[in-house]
């Protein structure tokens, strides 16, 4: 008789044929004791048998006759040399695991042969194929967004590069599968701590080095409920859990071998201050970071502002109430925050960053029944020939999630860019003329008049407050005010190298993005999986029959918006619509009075704004919410107002897309252009003929 236990508890039991064969099934991947014993023989057990993600373990259980002994022979199991089982790949066992240099799913998997990895964490190539067509699974969980967890819950991580079983569906690479540990037995846990200071400050490693790596891990595991074996006496857990977590802080999570510069503290302050100079070849403006020397550089080891933290918890709960049925329940988290590397940034920008938040949580259920007898007896006595037959139902559910913004701004999306208040004051332009298109005394006759006629607009001056959201933006434009006190219009602001709301400062030598230059993007995507998958297996005689069976439902969504051109798109929308004048009926003009030109008093008309129906819904809605008529001519002066007046649901669809044109303002699916959830059920007919509402 063969029993296989985990953990305390027993979940196979089998008996040998004539030839002295057993075969045990189903076991999850996992570490197992199996024991043989028999009447008249001293008994034996194997310890810490791994049994690997769809491959067979082939034992050898000689046992001594003639002897009867209450003692039994203990023996460590060791891995075959030559693996009879044809799947190509490797295994990487929990202790093979914390004893390698990197703590990183994806690195321990390259170790396998036919394997690729470019660069420490990142995506793997199987044998050629693409990185998207390599699959990942935690505890039978097929994963979507991060497949990380806590190291101290790895129990092993198999790699399959060939012979790939039918069971893991379309994988057109490889197949990446991590077993977390089961519950143990006995009250267990463990805490492991790794610092190496809190990394680079001012050019001094504070700690061991300058990369501020800090990890603390746990784990914990034992039994919940425990049953007493009626045949030999001993408590047995049928109740476990297994829970470990840990956290990691990174200062610089991928250090170079050379190390970086960075502009020394002091002179970067003076440049985010004092951004421009006036020309010495004209009467323009430059940069003032043009003329940064080598020594203002410093060489520094860790990057500035690319820190992160993880965090990550796994658990897992096992019931076996009986030796043939077996229940388990499990999860993971997965949390991330860093902030982004971007090359042009770093010298003069490197606060500025984007910060990304990453979010993965993953919930499952397994049931396994057994056809098999209960016990070892039991089995002996059986004249079916039908064995081994079993059936595993196991549901999961996934979600991840991943934000990309400002780390100030966050989603108030109409902050990215504003560097403060701008008022345009504009005045009407007249022109003395001859005209005979207008009924200028009432007899619904067009006249011939000479007169003063309103002709346009032009702009008189502008006005700058400066706002504190984009301190370092807002410096160009107070310093173009500095020396140019009286602009007339945005024209002459971006001319000057001073920024307007929306605006970005020039590139240094289009090597460099420049000090104040934000991060202009806001981007959020939502995924989400449910999956069933159902197996039956049986032996039927010296033939294994099995039918599986998989339903798979997925939801994916994305948003993404430039909200720096939001500024932008705004003024191009609220009065694009009455950019002319209403100047071509009879009863046009309105009657100002009069002027006196070269000794002449002359009439003087006026004409208002024309709307030419194209207002876009901004232009309505902005009229709407500052107390006008939604419909009317009033102008609006986009830059004069707080981001607090504006809200996305001011624009239509349209707006935003930007349609016909070079630049789109957002992308999205599964939301709206406001960045809204969208509900119900889209068909292809709805993408031809929906419109707005």
């Amino acid at each position: 008789n063969v029993v296989v236990e985990m953990g305390g508890i027993q979940v196979g039991v089998g008996t040998t044929n004539i030839d002295g064969e057993a075969l045990i099934k189903p076991l999850n991947p996992g570490r197992y004791n199996v024991k043989g014993t028999y009447v008249g023989y001293q008994s034996v057990q194997i310890d810490n048998v791994v049994l690997t993600v769809g491959k067979t373990v082939h034992l050898n259980l000689e046992m001594t006759a003639g002897q009867q002994l209450q003692e039994v022979e203990i023996v460590e199991w060791s891995k075959p040399l030559i693996d009879p089982d044809t799947k190509s790949g490797g295994t990487v066992t929990a202790e093979e695991y914390k004893n390698m240099a990197t703590k990183n799913i994806n690195s321990v998997a390259s170790t396998t042969a036919g394997v690729y990895q470019q660069d420490e964490g990142g995506d793997l190539n199987v044998r050629g194929a693409r990185s998207d067509g390599t699959a990942y699974y935690v505890d039978g969980q097929k994963v979507i967004g991060s497949s990380s967890v806590p190291q101290s819950s790895v129990d092993q991580i198999t790699t399959i590069v060939g012979g790939t079983p039918a069971e893991y569906g379309d994988a057109t690479g490889g197949i990446i599968a991590i077993t977390t540990k089961g519950p143990a037995s006995k009250y267990n846990g463990g805490i492991e701590v790794i610092s190496s200071g809190l990394g680079e400050k001012d050019g001094k490693s504070r700690g061991l080095d300058a990369f501020g790596y800090n990890f603390i891990g746990f784990s914990v595991s034992g039994p919940i409920l425990t049953k007493k074996d009626s045949a030999s006496g001993i408590k047995k857990s049928i109740l476990g859990f297994s829970v470990s977590g840990e956290a990691v802080s990174e200062k610089d999570p991928n250090p170079s071998a050379v190390g970086f510069y960075q502009v020394k503290k002091d002179k970067l302050t003076e440049l985010e201050n004092r951004p421009l100079r006036p020309s010495s070849q004209s009467s323009g403006y430059v940069l003032n970071s043009e003329y940064v020397k080598a020594e203002d550089l410093e060489k520094i080891k860790a990057r500035n502002n690319v820190g992160q933290v993880a965090l990550r918890l796994n658990g897992k709960v096992q019931y076996q109430p009986t030796a043939n049925m077996g229940i388990t329940l499990g999860g993971s988290v997965d949390y991330g925050k860093k902030h982004d590397f971007i090359y042009e940034y770093a010298l003069f920008n490197p606060s500025n960053n984007s910060q990304t938040i990453d979010n993965t949580w993953r919930v499952f259920a397994k049931v396994t029944q057994k056809f098999n007898a209960n016990t070892a007896s039991e089995e002996e006595k059986s004249s079916s020939v039908i064995k081994n037959a079993y059936f595993t139902l196991q549901a999961s559910y996934a979600k991840t999630t991943s934000r990309t913004q400002d780390d100030t701004h966050k989603d108030r999306a109409f902050d990215y860019g504003y560097i403060g208040k701008f008022n345009q004051t504009i005045t009407p332009t007249f022109e003395p003329g001859i005209r005979d298109k207008y009924d200028l005394n009432g007899d619904g006759i067009a006249d011939t008049a000479i007169g003063v006629w309103l002709t346009g607009f032009q702009n008189e001056s502008l006005t700058f407050t400066p706002s504190d959201l984009n301190a370092s933006g807002a410096a160009y434009t107070n310093q173009f005010y500095e020396y140019n006190p009286n602009p007339t219009s945005w024209v002459d602001v971006q001319q000057g190298l001073g920024m307007m709301n929306g605006d970005r400062p020039r590139n240094i030598y289009s090597l460099w993005y420049n000090t104040g230059r934000q991060y202009g993007g806001y981007n959020y995507s939502d995924r989400s999986q449910f999956r069933v998958f159902a197996n039956f297996s049986a032996d039927i005689k010296k033939h294994a029959i099995q039918l599986g069976f998989e339903y798979e439902q997925r939801t994916e969504r994305a948003y993404s918006m430039s909200a720096i051109g939001l500024w932008t798109r705004m003024r191009q929308l609220a009065n694009a619509h009455i950019s002319d004048l209403k100047d071509d009926s009879l009863y046009d003009p309105i009657y100002l009075g009069t002027t006196n030109v070269q000794g002449f008093d002359l009439p003087v008309y006026s004409f208002d704004r024309y709307n030419d129906g194209s207002a876009s819904q901004f232009a309505k809605s902005i009229r709407e919410a500052l107390g006008y008529d939604p419909n009317g001519t009033d102008w609006i002066d986009i830059d004069s107002y707080d981001p607090s007046t504006y809200n996305l649901d001011m624009f239509s669809a349209a707006d935003l897309l930007n349609i016909g044109n070079t630049a789109s303002v957002t992308t999205m699916y599964g939301y709206d252009h406001t960045g809204k959830k969208l509900t119900g059920r889209a068909s292809l007919d709805d993408f031809f003929t929906k419109v707005d509402s």
